[in-house]
Protein backbone atom coordinates (compact mmCIF):
# COMPACT_ATOMS: atom_id res chain seq x y z
CA UNK A 1 0.00 0.00 0.00
CA UNK A 2 2.74 2.25 0.91
CA UNK A 3 4.43 1.64 -2.13
CA UNK A 4 1.40 2.28 -4.47
CA UNK A 5 0.71 5.28 -2.77
CA UNK A 6 4.23 6.81 -2.67
CA UNK A 7 5.23 6.15 -6.02
CA UNK A 8 4.62 9.26 -7.86
CA UNK A 9 3.93 11.17 -4.65
CA UNK A 10 4.99 14.69 -4.58
CA UNK A 11 4.97 16.41 -0.77
CA UNK A 12 5.99 19.54 -2.23
CA UNK A 13 2.65 19.53 -3.68
CA UNK A 14 -1.02 20.66 -2.06
CA UNK A 15 -2.98 17.13 -1.74
CA UNK A 16 -5.49 18.53 -4.96
CA UNK A 17 -6.19 17.39 -8.35
CA UNK A 18 -6.33 20.49 -9.72
CA UNK A 19 -4.74 23.88 -8.71
CA UNK A 20 -7.90 25.83 -8.88
CA UNK A 21 -9.29 23.43 -5.76
CA UNK A 22 -8.73 24.51 -2.04
CA UNK A 23 -7.43 23.00 0.55
CA UNK A 24 -10.04 22.82 3.42
CA UNK A 25 -7.90 22.53 6.94
CA UNK A 26 -9.99 21.96 10.25
CA UNK A 27 -8.08 23.41 12.58
CA UNK A 28 -8.57 22.63 16.53
CA UNK A 29 -6.15 23.33 19.77
CA UNK A 30 -5.98 22.30 23.57
CA UNK A 31 -4.32 24.46 26.16
CA UNK A 32 -2.37 21.80 28.51
CA UNK A 33 -0.40 24.61 30.54
CA UNK A 34 0.74 28.13 31.11
CA UNK A 35 4.50 26.88 31.41
CA UNK A 36 5.45 30.81 32.40
CA UNK A 37 4.53 34.48 31.53
CA UNK A 38 8.07 36.88 31.68
CA UNK A 39 6.52 40.19 32.77
CA UNK A 40 9.57 41.81 32.00
CA UNK A 41 10.25 40.45 28.30
CA UNK A 42 6.69 40.55 27.71
CA UNK A 43 6.51 36.57 26.39
CA UNK A 44 3.70 33.97 27.28
CA UNK A 45 5.72 30.44 27.05
CA UNK A 46 2.54 27.40 26.66
CA UNK A 47 2.38 23.52 25.92
CA UNK A 48 -0.36 22.77 23.43
CA UNK A 49 -1.76 20.16 21.52
CA UNK A 50 -2.43 20.92 17.95
CA UNK A 51 -5.40 19.18 15.96
CA UNK A 52 -5.41 19.67 11.83
CA UNK A 53 -7.41 17.37 9.69
CA UNK A 54 -7.91 17.96 5.63
CA UNK A 55 -8.38 15.38 2.62
CA UNK A 56 -5.68 14.37 0.40
CA UNK A 57 -7.29 13.08 -2.92
CA UNK A 58 -3.82 11.67 -4.14
CA UNK A 59 -4.18 9.59 -0.70
CA UNK A 60 -6.89 7.65 -1.70
CA UNK A 61 -7.31 3.79 -1.71
CA UNK A 62 -9.55 1.14 -1.80
CA UNK A 63 -9.34 -1.46 1.60
CA UNK A 64 -10.96 -4.33 -0.29
CA UNK A 65 -7.68 -4.86 -2.45
CA UNK A 66 -4.89 -4.47 0.64
CA UNK A 67 -6.48 -6.62 3.48
CA UNK A 68 -9.33 -4.40 4.35
CA UNK A 69 -6.54 -2.20 5.30
CA UNK A 70 -7.98 1.48 6.17
CA UNK A 71 -5.86 3.37 7.23
CA UNK A 72 -2.04 4.02 7.46
CA UNK A 73 0.27 5.65 10.07
CA UNK A 74 3.26 7.33 8.56
CA UNK A 75 6.21 9.80 9.42
CA UNK A 76 4.68 13.71 8.74
CA UNK A 77 8.37 14.52 6.61
CA UNK A 78 6.61 11.92 3.58
CA UNK A 79 3.50 14.12 2.87
CA UNK A 80 2.29 17.77 1.88
CA UNK A 81 1.59 19.54 5.34
CA UNK A 82 0.16 22.86 5.49
CA UNK A 83 3.01 25.37 6.84
CA UNK A 84 1.50 27.07 9.92
CA UNK A 85 3.04 29.93 11.31
CA UNK A 86 2.31 31.56 14.66
CA UNK A 87 2.68 35.19 13.83
CA UNK A 88 3.13 36.59 16.99
CA UNK A 89 6.16 34.04 17.55
CA UNK A 90 8.95 35.25 20.55
CA UNK A 91 10.87 31.81 19.76
CA UNK A 92 14.36 31.55 19.57
CA UNK A 93 15.45 32.93 16.19
CA UNK A 94 12.15 33.73 15.51
CA UNK A 95 11.14 30.81 14.02
CA UNK A 96 7.14 30.72 14.08
CA UNK A 97 6.61 27.70 11.82
CA UNK A 98 4.55 24.53 13.82
CA UNK A 99 6.36 21.37 13.18
CA UNK A 100 7.60 18.76 15.46
CA UNK A 101 10.41 16.18 14.08
CA UNK A 102 9.28 12.29 14.50
CA UNK A 103 5.24 13.65 14.35
CA UNK A 104 3.50 10.98 12.90
CA UNK A 105 0.32 11.51 10.55
CA UNK A 106 -2.89 9.29 10.25
CA UNK A 107 -3.94 8.83 6.92
CA UNK A 108 -7.66 6.94 6.21
CA UNK A 109 -8.42 5.48 3.42
CA UNK A 110 -10.84 8.05 1.93
CA UNK A 111 -8.05 10.49 2.05
CA UNK A 112 -8.62 12.10 5.13
CA UNK A 113 -5.15 13.17 7.30
CA UNK A 114 -5.45 13.44 10.71
CA UNK A 115 -2.41 15.28 12.03
CA UNK A 116 -1.78 16.03 16.19
CA UNK A 117 1.07 17.23 17.69
CA UNK A 118 2.31 18.44 20.95
CA UNK A 119 4.29 21.89 21.20
CA UNK A 120 5.56 24.12 23.37
CA UNK A 121 5.61 27.68 22.01
CA UNK A 122 6.51 31.18 22.93
CA UNK A 123 4.58 34.21 21.95
CA UNK A 124 4.43 37.80 22.76
CA UNK A 125 1.72 39.21 24.92
CA UNK A 126 1.09 42.92 26.08
CA UNK A 127 1.50 42.97 29.72
CA UNK A 128 -0.30 45.90 31.49
CA UNK A 129 0.73 46.28 35.34
CA UNK A 130 -1.69 49.08 36.18
CA UNK A 131 -3.32 46.64 38.59
CA UNK A 132 -0.21 44.75 39.88
CA UNK A 133 -0.41 42.21 42.09
CA UNK A 134 -4.09 42.13 41.72
CA UNK A 135 -3.61 42.54 37.41
CA UNK A 136 -5.62 40.30 34.63
CA UNK A 137 -3.84 39.61 31.23
CA UNK A 138 -4.85 38.80 27.91
CA UNK A 139 -2.55 37.58 25.49
CA UNK A 140 -2.94 35.82 21.86
CA UNK A 141 -1.84 33.95 19.68
CA UNK A 142 -2.08 34.21 16.15
CA UNK A 143 -1.85 30.99 13.53
CA UNK A 144 -2.14 31.12 10.06
CA UNK A 145 -0.76 29.78 6.52
CA UNK A 146 2.80 31.67 5.38
CA UNK A 147 2.40 31.70 1.91
CA UNK A 148 -1.11 30.60 1.04
CA UNK A 149 -3.73 32.04 0.43
CA UNK A 150 -7.66 31.76 1.22
CA UNK A 151 -7.96 29.93 -2.68
CA UNK A 152 -5.34 27.88 -1.32
CA UNK A 153 -5.45 27.15 2.11
CA UNK A 154 -8.83 27.88 3.80
CA UNK A 155 -8.73 27.36 7.48
CA UNK A 156 -11.63 26.37 9.96
CA UNK A 157 -12.10 26.00 13.22
CA UNK A 158 -13.01 22.16 14.21
CA UNK A 159 -14.58 23.51 17.73
CA UNK A 160 -15.87 26.90 18.84
CA UNK A 161 -13.58 26.65 22.28
CA UNK A 162 -10.49 25.94 23.37
CA UNK A 163 -10.09 22.32 24.81
CA UNK A 164 -8.93 22.68 28.37
CA UNK A 165 -10.00 19.12 29.98
CA UNK A 166 -6.56 18.24 30.62
CA UNK A 167 -4.99 22.02 32.04
CA UNK A 168 -2.27 21.98 34.63
CA UNK A 169 -2.94 24.56 36.94
CA UNK A 170 -0.35 27.59 36.81
CA UNK A 171 1.43 28.59 40.18
CA UNK A 172 1.13 32.44 39.36
CA UNK A 173 -1.76 32.57 37.46
CA UNK A 174 -5.31 31.16 37.52
CA UNK A 175 -6.88 30.57 33.58
CA UNK A 176 -10.08 32.65 33.44
CA UNK A 177 -10.59 31.82 29.84
CA UNK A 178 -9.49 30.43 26.26
CA UNK A 179 -11.23 31.39 23.22
CA UNK A 180 -10.37 30.94 19.49
CA UNK A 181 -11.92 32.94 17.12
CA UNK A 182 -11.78 32.67 13.00
CA UNK A 183 -10.99 35.51 10.35
CA UNK A 184 -9.96 36.79 6.91
CA UNK A 185 -6.93 39.46 6.83
CA UNK A 186 -4.92 41.14 4.29
CA UNK A 187 -1.88 40.27 2.18
CA UNK A 188 -0.41 42.94 4.59
CA UNK A 189 0.27 39.78 7.25
CA UNK A 190 1.74 37.24 4.77
CA UNK A 191 4.49 36.97 1.76
CA UNK A 192 2.18 35.23 -0.17
CA UNK A 193 -0.38 37.96 -1.44
CA UNK A 194 -3.84 37.50 -1.33
CA UNK A 195 -6.67 37.19 1.74
CA UNK A 196 -5.57 34.26 4.43
CA UNK A 197 -7.13 32.92 6.98
CA UNK A 198 -6.51 33.85 10.32
CA UNK A 199 -6.77 31.69 13.78
CA UNK A 200 -6.20 33.60 16.95
CA UNK A 201 -6.27 32.02 20.37
CA UNK A 202 -7.30 34.42 23.15
CA UNK A 203 -5.74 33.35 27.18
CA UNK A 204 -7.24 35.27 30.00
CA UNK A 205 -5.37 35.50 33.35
CA UNK A 206 -5.52 36.30 36.64
CA UNK A 207 -2.63 36.64 38.58
CA UNK A 208 -2.66 34.77 42.06
CA UNK A 209 -1.74 37.53 44.72
CA UNK A 210 -1.61 35.70 47.67
CA UNK A 211 2.60 35.69 47.30
CA UNK A 212 2.27 39.22 47.01
CA UNK A 213 -0.39 40.06 49.81
CA UNK A 214 2.14 38.79 52.33
CA UNK A 215 5.38 40.05 50.10
CA UNK A 216 4.30 43.63 49.45
CA UNK A 217 0.86 44.41 50.81
CA UNK A 218 1.13 43.31 53.93
CA UNK A 219 4.69 44.85 54.80
CA UNK A 220 3.39 48.58 53.42
CA UNK A 221 0.16 48.03 55.86
CA UNK A 222 2.45 47.91 58.84
CA UNK A 223 5.05 50.32 57.15
CA UNK A 224 2.07 52.80 57.06
CA UNK A 225 0.87 52.16 60.98
CA UNK A 226 4.53 53.05 61.50
CA UNK A 227 4.62 56.02 59.64
CA UNK A 228 1.63 57.18 62.01
CA UNK A 229 3.39 56.03 65.03
CA UNK A 230 6.42 58.36 64.34
CA UNK A 231 3.96 61.26 64.87
CA UNK A 232 3.26 60.20 68.34
CA UNK A 233 6.51 60.42 69.07
CA UNK A 234 8.53 63.83 70.41
CA UNK A 235 10.87 65.25 68.06
CA UNK A 236 13.71 65.60 70.33
CA UNK A 237 13.26 61.31 70.57
CA UNK A 238 16.11 59.82 68.50
CA UNK A 239 13.74 56.97 67.90
CA UNK A 240 11.72 58.92 65.88
CA UNK A 241 14.67 59.34 63.16
CA UNK A 242 15.26 55.65 63.67
CA UNK A 243 11.81 54.93 62.47
CA UNK A 244 11.53 56.98 59.68
CA UNK A 245 14.60 56.33 58.05
CA UNK A 246 14.03 52.52 58.61
CA UNK A 247 10.26 53.14 57.17
CA UNK A 248 11.93 55.45 54.29
CA UNK A 249 14.50 52.83 53.38
CA UNK A 250 11.91 49.65 53.76
CA UNK A 251 9.95 51.66 51.25
CA UNK A 252 12.53 51.88 48.90
CA UNK A 253 13.03 47.82 48.76
CA UNK A 254 10.17 47.17 48.29
CA UNK A 255 9.83 49.35 44.91
CA UNK A 256 12.67 47.72 43.44
CA UNK A 257 11.14 44.83 44.34
CA UNK A 258 8.17 45.99 42.23
CA UNK A 259 10.27 47.34 39.45
CA UNK A 260 12.28 44.32 39.23
CA UNK A 261 8.63 41.96 38.59
CA UNK A 262 7.06 44.23 36.00
CA UNK A 263 8.06 45.31 32.35
CA UNK A 264 9.76 48.35 31.56
CA UNK A 265 6.81 50.28 29.95
CA UNK A 266 4.12 53.21 30.25
CA UNK A 267 1.67 51.40 32.39
CA UNK A 268 2.97 51.76 36.17
CA UNK A 269 1.95 50.51 38.44
CA UNK A 270 -0.40 51.90 41.03
CA UNK A 271 1.25 49.91 43.89
CA UNK A 272 4.24 51.62 42.78
CA UNK A 273 3.10 55.23 42.23
CA UNK A 274 2.37 55.01 45.85
CA UNK A 275 5.73 54.13 46.90
CA UNK A 276 7.19 56.52 44.92
CA UNK A 277 4.66 59.47 46.10
CA UNK A 278 5.40 58.12 49.94
CA UNK A 279 9.11 58.53 49.67
CA UNK A 280 8.69 62.02 48.30
CA UNK A 281 6.43 63.31 50.98
CA UNK A 282 7.73 61.54 53.86
CA UNK A 283 10.46 63.43 54.77
CA UNK A 284 7.85 66.60 54.79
Amino acid sequence: LFQDLFEEYNYDSRPVQNASQTVHIDFGIALNQILDLEEKHQVLSTAVWIYETWYAENLMWDPSKYNNLDTLIIPSTKIWLPDLFLFNTAGENLDGFVNVTGSKVMIHYDGLVRWMIPIMLKSSCSVDVTYFPYDYQKCELRFGSWIYDITQVDMHLKESQVDISDYIVNSEYDLINASVTRKLVDASCCPGGGTHTMISIFIHVKRKSLYYDYIVIAPTIMLCFMTLFTFLLPCHKGEKIAIGLTVFLTLYVVQLFIAENVPDTNSTPILGTYFYTNNIDYPY
